[in-house]
């Protein structure tokens, strides 16, 4: 049965309206320079695309002669558009780390503090015997190029100074379906002013959530078509307010310390993906206990810090462990228990997000603040 006028401006006007709030251009990759005739073909050729590494993303399109390209049935399988005539596909997993990704232009920055909704249809290629637990989303202020195949990181990107933040896309089981399209969601906060987004894994084969599926022969790769990109603003600007500190001198002529305010273990270390002190860095903790000692009627609160490499679960998780082991030494060092509350942070709060991943170290850190 067909529409009724009426219904059918209706459907023209809510889908023109959404269009319009779609922040990423050209998000169903239908404008091309020419018509993807071979493999390799997305890089130069979706208009406001391209691919940030050496790898080899591929545009599929009903246009191509070269049956490999069409979209309906392709080198790594079936699969109908989602949307339009087209659609991208990548190596999200390959061996020694292998990875392809899309990077894309915003039609404007992202409002630091605002909160945004990204989206997009990923379904799983035929050909593929590896499935992803998720994928993400880098969010930059600039266009980025990395160095190399490999899994895109802090230290491989060439501009040091881009500014970054990266989000996490699930559905909570593996994304596995070869037959449908699945559609990953996820609300936001713009913590920088991002002009371009890059879709992929980011993470190394060992960080790598994956699943075997069944497939001959085995290639341990994971290969996924991607559609119709899109980001949402959903409110109006808000502005991020540091907490403020409340300081009140401890009444005592001999203090050295502030009640309420944030203080950094600056001595004690962890290594990396571990919660256990580092023996010899304790000798500020045992200052601090005898502080604790000293003025009985203070409380005090353990906060634990992360850097930002593994997933936000991973490293969250991993903050309360290391603020629990630093609230362990100080009663197994005669302070009370009921004296001691620790909390963990994850990598919601970088001293330095900008830092390449081998200086990470000041990100992994434990604060305490007095109170009380």
């Amino acid at each position: 049965m067909k529409p009724s006028l009426a219904s059918a401006l209706f459907i023209f006007l809510i889908a023109n309206i959404c269009f319009s709030q779609n922040l990423v251009l050209n998000g169903s990759f239908e404008e091309t320079v020419t018509c993807a005739n071979d493999l390799e073909k997305f890089n130069k050729n979706v208009k406001f695309w391209n691919v940030p590494t050496s790898g080899s993303s591929d545009l599929f399109n009903d246009c191509a002669d070269f049956k490999d390209v069409q979209a309906s049935d392709n080198y790594q399988g079936n699969q109908l558009p989602f949307n339009g005539s087209n659609y991208a596909g990548c190596y999200f997993y390959g061996i020694d780390d292998y990875r392809e990704y899309i990077q894309g232009e915003l039609s404007e920055p992202l409002v630091v503090g605002s909160t945004y909704k990204i989206s997009f249809q990923v379904s799983l290629a035929d050909n593929s015997d590896m499935a992803l637990k998720d994928l993400q989303i880098l969010f930059s202020d600039s266009k980025i190029k990395s160095w190399g195949t490999f899994h895109i990181s802090r230290k491989r990107i060439r501009n040091k100074k881009t500014k970054l933040f990266k989000i996490e896309l699930s559905n909570g089981d593996y994304l596995n379906d070869k037959e449908n399209w699945i559609e990953l969601s996820e609300e936001f906060t713009a913590t920088e002013a991002a002009s371009h987004l890059t879709i992929g894994n980011f993470r190394s084969n060992k960080q790598t959530d994956i699943k075997k599926q069944r497939f001959i022969p085995k290639i341990r790769k994971a290969y996924y078509y991607i559609d119709q990109v899109q980001l949402i603003r959903m409110d109006q600007p808000i502005e991020i307010e540091k907490p403020k500190t409340v300081i009140k001198e401890i009444p005592l002529e001999e203090s050295t310390f502030k009640l309420n305010s944030i203080y950094t273990l600056k001595s004690v270390l962890f290594d990396f993906d571990k919660a256990t002190l580092i023996e010899k860095t304790t000798q500020e903790l045992d200052e601090l206990v005898t502080y604790l000692k000293s003025y009985s009627d203070l409380k005090v609160t353990i906060n634990g810090h992360t850097d930002y490499l593994g997933s936000a679960a991973y490293n969250q998780k991993l903050s309360e462990d290391r603020a629990k082991s630093v609230a362990d030494y100080l009663i197994n060092k005669g302070v009370s228990k009921d004296r001691i509350n620790y909390r963990g942070y994850g990598e919601s709060q970088l001293i330095d997000p900008n830092e390449p991943e081998d200086a990470q170290a000041k990100n992994r850190r434990v604060e305490f603040i007095l109170s009380n």
